[in-house]
C-alpha cells in the first residue's frame, strides 16, 4: 500500500517502541543527528526508555505496523521539546497528529507550553500553522515559540446526571454499592426541574433528578476505573441489593476486565480495569 494512503494511529509509546524511535529520529531531513551526537547530549535508549517509564511523556505514530514518527513532551517544564516523522510519511498529518496530541497532555497541566527549534526550519512553519507564536531569539539561529491553552478548550466532565424514579434508591445503589459520596439533596427546594441528589464518586459529580427515566436499555453507558482485585467486593455489594449484572462481553487478552450492570433505572454501568493507554496498545497489536 502507498504509504501516504496507510491509516496512521497516535498512542502511548512504550520502552519497546525506543529502538524505532530512535531509527525515526536519525532519519529525519532536519536537525538530523547520529546515534552518536545524540549521546553526547544524553539522549540515549536508556535515558529515553527510562523517561517513559516514569511517566506519559512519549507517543508514536504508527502505520502499517511501523513506528513512522514520534513525540515527547518534558510535562514538569510545560517544553514540546520532541516531534519527527519519518521523511516518507511526511505531509499526512502525522506531524499534527503527535504535536496535538502533546498540546493536550501539557495543558492538562499548564495555561502555557513552550519549544525551540529553528527559525526558518519546515519545522517551525508547522508550529506556526497550528498556532503558536510569542516568538523569541534565543541565538544560532533558533526561537523559543509558546502556545497558550485555549479558553474555549473543554477542561473535562462537570457533571453526569441521571433521571430517576426514586431518589432514595438511587442514593442506595451509589452510596452503597459504589461507595459514592452524598452531598446535596435538594429536599423540598427545588432550585432546578425537580427534586434532586448530587453525588461524587470517583472524583466525578454525579447528579440524579427525579422524573421518568429511559424506557429502553441501550449499550450507551458510564464506565468507571477500578482495580482487578475490587471488582469481586463490587459485584458482591450489587448483586446484594438486586442490581442486575449483565454477562461480560468477549475481550481480547490485555483489554482489561469489565463489570456491566443496570442500576433500577435502565442506566448502564461499567466498572473497568483498564486504561486508555493500555487498550491502545493492546488494539495496536491486531488481533
Amino acid at each position: 500500500m502507498n504509504p501516504t494512503h496507510t491509516p496512521f494511529l497516535v498512542r502511548p509509546a512504550t520502552v519497546a517502541d525506543v529502538g524505532a524511535m530512535f531509527r525515526v529520529r536519525t532519519a529525519v531531513r532536519e536537525n538530523a543527528l547520529t546515534l552518536d551526537e545524540l549521546a553526547r547530549i544524553g539522549v540515549t535508549p536508556e535515558a529515553i526508555a527510562t523517561a517513559i517509564q516514569n511517566a506519559p511523556c512519549a507517543w508514536v505514530a504508527e502505520a502499517g505496523g511501523e513506528v513512522v514518527g514520534f513525540a515527547m513532551v518534558d510535562l514538569d517544564t510545560a517544553c514540546l521539546f520532541a516531534a519527527f516523522v519519518l521523511p516518507g510519511h511526511e505531509g499526512r498529518g502525522i506531524g499534527k497528529g503527535l504535536i496535538q496530541t502533546c498540546e493536550a497532555a501539557l495543558f492538562e497541566r499548564h495555561p502555557v507550553a513552550w519549544l525551540e527549534t529553528a527559525g526558518h526550519s519546515r519545522a517551525a512553519g508547522v508550529y506556526r500553522h497550528l498556532g503558536w507564536g510569542g516568538e523569541t531569539d534565543v541565538g544560532e539561529g533558533d526561537v523559543r515559540m509558546e502556545k497558550r491553552r485555549s479558553s474555549t478548550q473543554v477542561e473535562g466532565i462537570s457533571h453526569i446526571t441521571f433521571i430517576v424514579r426514586d431518589l432514595e434508591r438511587m442514593a442506595h445503589f451509589l452510596c452503597f454499592g459504589l461507595g459514592a459520596r452524598e452531598v446535596y439533596d435538594s429536599s423540598a427546594k427545588h432550585f432546578s426541574l425537580s427534586a434532586e441528589k448530587f453525588f461524587v464518586l470517583g472524583g466525578v459529580w454525579l447528579a440524579a433528578m427525579e422524573g421518568e427515566p429511559p424506557t429502553e436499555r441501550t449499550y450507551r453507558h458510564l464506565a468507571f476505573k477500578v482495580s482487578e482485585d475490587a471488582l469481586p467486593g463490587f459485584e458482591a455489594r450489587l448483586r446484594s441489593i438486586g442490581v442486575e449484572v449483565k454477562p461480560p462481553r468477549p475481550r481480547v487478552e490485555g483489554e482489561g476486565l469489565s463489570l456491566y450492570f443496570y442500576d433500577f433505572d435502565n442506566h448502564l454501568f461499567e466498572l473497568h480495569t483498564g486504561t486508555l493507554e493500555q487498550r491502545l496498545e493492546r488494539y495496536a497489536r491486531g488481533a
